[in-house]
């Protein structure tokens, strides 16, 4: 089994300008591979590319972020999935994060860095699980 040597990120955003707008940031900071989706049901058509990192709205046109979000995990259960959200409703924020969201991130002024900081924490410790499988 080979290591890819660039993640993949799918963003699945029905807002082009918002899905721009982190494509660009990502792109700032990191060395991705980025495919982008106006919706869940085109995302999950791709799921056998197997991303590394899955960024979701909640609300979309179409299913909805939970039902998208409970196919990747039946799909992909090791696949990271970023909440990226203007839902404010804690309800929704534990429903979600019940169903296997890694991170949940309101789209605010601190989204940005929370996304940053969250993609890090994915990278460190697929790079501890990977350093963990070649010492066995």
């Amino acid at each position: 089994m080979t290591r890819k040597t660039q993640m993949s990120i799918f963003i699945v955003e029905d807002n082009p300008m918002y899905s721009l707008y982190v494509d660009t940031l990502l792109k700032e900071q990191f060395n991705f591979k980025i495919s982008t989706y106006e919706s869940g049901e085109k995302c999950l058509k791709d799921l056998y590319l197997t991303p590394d990192i899955i960024i979701l709205d909640y609300v979309l046109g179409g299913i909805d972020g939970l039902a998208v979000l409970s196919v990747i995990k039946k799909q992909l259960p090791d696949t990271p999935v970023i909440l990226l959200t203007g839902q404010k409703d804690i309800n929704t924020a534990i429903q979600l994060m019940k169903a296997g969201a890694f991170e949940y991130i309101i789209k605010d002024k601190d989204a940005p860095q929370k996304l940053a900081d969250a993609i890090v924490r994915i990278e460190e410790e697929k790079s501890r699980k990977w350093k963990r499988f070649i010492l066995v």
